[in-house]
């Protein structure tokens, strides 16, 4: 067995053998070289920008994947400092090389290169997590899911409204008010421009995604909700938020006014 990190040529591949891995359908029709051009000239999200991060594991022949995975540098905080991570997706294996040692193979080579290049943390979306404990791994936190009776509260008297954002008007305040949410916050990555794909070129008419931010009385930006509408019994619906976070208090009460609007 052969890892390394792919060739530009192996883009295409990668993208199949996750595909065949998940038994999803692939539906990519371009060419290894049109792929290949977009991400180095026109990147749409980090995982493009850093398409040859992916470690990739060879027959012996040095050409035939058996698997991959990838491993995209962000920066987090912690502890006050901006501190390296390196996140690992898209770990598949070809059916036929399961339990054939090649996802371990992967993270004994990306590990100890990843710790050569300075990182401190690496995160990852476990299926299992007594699968990636035999490399180090820990649940470090979890995801929780709130459900909010909008009968449960009244208005806040805050005096700011909401705008609808639509294609990029929002974006920079966008950011500005995750910037504020995540600062203080230990493991919350440093987002940049691409780290917001949901914030820009906005058509909430066409797609049914809507995008609010709220605005205090003195025109600063304090909080940001993402949600579509799920229709329930009757005549009531179902915000359900992708995105909610808040510079401060105000800007929590500011959505949750918008909420019951």
């Amino acid at each position: 067995m052969v890892v390394r990190k792919i060739k530009d040529a192996e883009l295409k591949r990668c993208g199949e053998v996750m595909a065949l891995a998940f038994e999803f359908p692939c539906t990519e029709e371009r060419s290894n070289e049109e792929i290949l051009k977009d991400a180095k000239e026109h990147p749409k999200g980090r995982g493009e920008r850093f398409y040859t991060e992916k470690w990739a594991a060879f027959e012996d022949d040095d050409e035939t994947m058996m698997g991959f995975m990838f491993t995209i540098p962000y920066v987090v905080n912690f502890d006050g400092h901006a501190c390296k991570m390196n996140g690992i997706g898209g770990v598949s294996t070809l059916p036929q090389y399961r339990r054939g040692g090649v996802i371990r193979s992967c993270f004994e080579k990306c590990l100890p290169a990843m710790y050569e290049e300075g990182y401190a943390f690496s995160y990852l979306y476990p299926f299992s997590s007594a699968f990636y404990r035999k490399f180090g791994y820990e649940m470090c936190g979890e995801q929780v899911q709130y459900e909010v009776n909008l009968q449960a509260y009244h208005r806040f008297d805050v005096g700011g409204h909401t705008v609808l954002a639509e294609g990029d008007c929002c974006f920079e305040d966008i950011k500005r008010v995750y910037k504020a949410f995540a600062r203080g916050m230990n493991m919350m990555c440093v987002r940049e421009d691409d780290d917001y794909p949901w914030a820009k070129g906005l058509n909430p008419a066409k797609d049914c995604v809507y995008t609010f931010v709220y605005y205090s009385a003195a025109g600063e930006a304090k909080g940001v909700m993402t949600f579509s509408k799920e229709q329930t019994d009757g005549f009531y619906a179902k915000l359900n938020c992708k995105q909610f976070f808040f510079s401060d208090v105000e800007g929590l009460k500011g959505l949750l006014n918008h909420a019951l609007a």
